[in-house]
């Protein structure tokens, strides 16, 4: 079964997903680093592409269309998609939300900024509240209200990260992933916060 991994900008699910990767044999999949590769490719920020992205769905479906590909494709293979949609595109996965405090994750990023993203942590901080707020509506717009990944209710894992390390962040998915794969009902939500 494949895992998807989602939650706030800068909360560490990158990060995460790599652990479970290198922890558990799982293969790596990351629609971030395709749209940052749209965005370079079109000589624009990764805000910039979101907002372009607002207006022209052909661009999201591109990334969503390769999305459900794969998780089809690669069914009987173990993926671990890090991905903003992926939850909602990859049939039959097990979805997890990772959270963090919004100052945390702005911490968090100004670490180690990308090129031609802001470097304080206040700019930083905005940066990401916008770049949340233009996804959110974007997914909204195209796919529905059911298509919010602020709501948790979509998902089966809710885990916070602010006070955790992405170790411990990886044990917690670990432990419910397993936990779901022996009883999908009684484990179809949980939150870790």
């Amino acid at each position: 079964m494949h895992i998807t991994i989602t939650g706030r900008l800068g909360s560490g699910k990158s990060t995460v997903a790599k652990l479970i990767v290198e922890n558990h044999g799982y293969t790596y999949y990351s629609t971030g680093n395709i749209m940052r590769e749209l965005a370079a490719e079109a000589g624009i920020s990764i805000l910039e592409y979101n907002r372009r992205c607002v207006d022209d769905p052909t661009e999201d479906r591109k990334i969503d269309d390769r999305t459900r590909e794969v998780a089809i494709r690669l069914k009987d293979e173990k993926l671990v998609f890090d991905s903003r949609m992926a939850w909602f595109f990859a049939p039959d996965t097990f979805k997890v939300y990772v959270t963090v405090d919004p100052a945390v994750a702005a911490r968090r990023v100004g670490i180690d900024p990308r090129p031609g993203e802001p470097a304080s942590e206040v700019e930083i901080y905005e940066e990401l509240e916008q770049r949340s707020k233009v996804e959110q509506a974007r997914f909204i717009k195209f796919y529905g209200e059911g298509a919010d990944y602020y709501d948790w209710n979509n998902f089966n894992l809710i885990v916070d990260s602010t006070s955790r390390t992405p170790e411990e962040v990886a044990a917690v998915i670990w432990n419910a992933f397993e936990a779901y794969v022996a009883d999908p009902v009684a484990n179809a939500h949980v939150e870790a916060l």
